[in-house]
């Protein structure tokens, strides 16, 4: 719940390249949106991401759909093996007001089978 004043400024616009923040305890994130509103950062509890539903549609893509906190970013993670265990970053999403989010592999079904994980994204 922490909310920390880094500038002001007369009018706010544009967007940073790039933010390194430090990494914080599990369960807590950063919560960038304000710095081109108002200039602020804070740190939230974060709800970790819960599948809600999955669905393999007619065209062959997978989609999936979950919870978690509202303005949390989200990486879909993909391993096509679970012995070798190498999780690849595929689609980043951004949880909307209430909460949900959605990805879609349209890439499913070029392959015999892939695991899926959510993953916050710092």
């Amino acid at each position: 719940g922490d909310t920390f004043t880094l500038f002001n400024a007369t009018t706010y616009q544009g967007s940073f390249f790039s933010l390194t923040l430090p990494a914080l305890g599990n369960g807590l994130a950063w919560n960038t949106s304000k710095l081109t509103v108002n200039g602020s950062l804070s740190v939230y509890t974060a709800i970790p991401p819960a599948i809600t539903n999955s669905a393999v549609i007619a065209n062959g893509s997978f989609n999936l759909s979950g919870h978690g906190t509202a303005g949390q970013t989200y990486i879909l993670l993909m391993a096509s093996n679970l012995t070798t265990a190498v999780w690849l970053p595929m689609l980043t999403n951004m949880a909307d007001a209430n909460g949900n989010f959605n990805f879609s592999d349209s890439q499913a079904s070029n392959s015999n089978q892939r695991f899926y994980r959510i993953q916050l994204a710092q």
